[in-house]
């Protein structure tokens, strides 16, 4: 097993051809529609892909997590616990993150619902953005990990067991 990043696939939208992939080692691989994100073992986040709005232009600042949108839109935890986002902000419709500590990050949404949910130290959840679908109305409980759809957020509860909230027209 390596730490290396390898793609492949159709490449529809030529996302290799806009921003390479790139080489070394790397942890928490997050992908999206037209762009991807990687944090280095060191933290520092590398993303490849599309680029027209700024997607793929990370902030160089080491990263314990990250979370990748579908469209335009990445978010990660700095070091210190801080969210920084970067991209598209869906036509001024999407709010900066929270201030606060937190651990992980996922962002979701299609072209016109964009939003993100975050664990905060104490394991709550905190999101913001759209909540077309009712996708920013967070269980409340611990939380270890989170995820984001379209138009719908799941997280992992500490006792082991998932909760989703938001749009459910598919049985997600």
């Amino acid at each position: 097993i390596t730490d290396q990043l390898h793609c492949w696939g159709e490449n529809l939208i030529g996302v290799e051809n806009t921003k390479s992939v790139p080489t070394g080692s790397f942890q928490n691989l997050e992908m999206g529609l037209a762009h991807s994100c990687a944090l280095d073992l060191d933290g520092l986040p590398h993303c490849w892909g599309a680029n027209d709005v700024g997607q793929a232009d990370p902030p160089a600042v080491n990263m314990v997590n990250i979370g990748v949108g579908y469209q335009e839109q990445t978010c990660g935890v700095k070091q210190n616990g801080e969210i920084v986002c970067w991209g598209s902000d869906n036509f001024g419709g999407f709010p900066p993150p929270p201030a606060g500590s937190y651990t992980d990050v996922a962002v979701g949404g299609d072209f016109f619902n964009l939003h993100a949910c975050a664990i905060a130290q104490d394991q709550s959840i905190e999101c913001w953005g759209d909540n077309d679908f009712g996708q920013l109305n967070a269980p409340v409980g611990q939380f270890t990990q989170i995820t984001a759809g379209g138009g719908f957020t799941c997280a992992l509860n500490v006792a082991g067991t998932i909760d989703c909230w938001g749009a459910n027209f598919l049985g997600e």
